[in-house]
């Protein structure tokens, strides 16, 4: 693994705990829970980083049904899943886009927050 998924806004850590159940850590693997991360919120502090572990990083693929968006353009819903390969309709229309180039937008018809990806240091790639 080269990359990790985090959350550099403690607000969207906790929606997408409290909304998908998606559990984030701190550097060292302590979970935050809803109180820990309320606590950045309250006092506006900045710096904080909220990790997706592996469990996590999987709730954040994909599903059949997720609204997704590319790069900023209008949303598709999620019809199929086939391999790397991600089957969109939108209004009448459907085609075929690649899973790294789309991101989730919405799911279970609640706002869903796309986490970032930050590369690993050296010391960092083992862990």
């Amino acid at each position: 693994m080269t990359e990790r998924f985090l959350y550099r806004q403690p607000h969207h850590a906790l929606a997408a705990l409290l909304d998908h159940d998606i559990q984030t850590v701190d550097r060292v693997g302590s979970p935050f829970t809803m109180e820990r991360l309320c606590d950045p919120i309250r006092s506006r502090a900045e710096g904080v980083k909220c990790y997706l572990p592996p469990e996590s990083v999987a709730k954040a693929e994909a599903r059949v049904g997720d609204m997704l968006t590319n790069r900023g353009a209008i949303g598709w819903r999620l019809l199929e899943i086939r391999g790397d390969d991600l089957i969109f309709r939108n209004f009448d229309s459907e085609f075929t886009g690649r899973k790294d180039e789309m991101r989730i937008v919405q799911r279970d018809g609640k706002p869903f927050p796309w986490p970032e990806r930050e590369s690993l240091s050296p010391e960092d790639n083992g862990k």
